[in-house]
């Protein structure tokens, strides 16, 4: 069973599941693929699937009840020499806008989880930037 979220939106109330809002970043994220990799929590890449069930595997999808909006965790590998900052900025807004335009639900906190850094090799990673 997929887990709603309930949002009031100007035009009503709507249920949406968590999977819409999964697939929406997964998308988002492909586009940035000649700098990240999206992977599972521990680090592993992860194929990009069609649904966004199986985008809820890699991506956290969270309600919060009181101020009626959600909040996201990505986890992604970066490629070195990729600025940590500008990258976790652009993502996180393109991901707030196609949602706002496809859901009409504001997303205030997105959390980009790097699980590593590849170069020639993959270094393990642990951090995470709120944006």
């Amino acid at each position: 069973r997929i887990n709603m979220i309930r949002i009031e939106t100007e035009g009503g109330k709507i249920g949406l599941g968590k999977p819409v809002f999964a697939r929406i970043a997964a998308e988002q994220a492909v586009k940035f693929s000649d700098r990240i990799l999206l992977t599972d929590p521990k680090g592993k890449p992860v194929k990009i699937g069609v649904s966004g069930r199986e985008s809820l595997k890699y991506i956290e999808v969270s309600e919060i009840k009181s101020n009626n909006t959600i909040n996201l965790k990505l986890h992604i590998m970066i490629k070195f020499g990729t600025s940590i900052e500008n990258l976790s900025r652009e993502l996180s807004n393109a991901i707030r806008q196609e949602a706002l335009k496809m859901t009409g639900v504001k997303i205030p906190n997105i959390i980009i989880h790097i699980t590593a850094v590849k170069s020639k090799r993959t270094a393990k990673r642990n951090l995470e930037v709120m944006c």
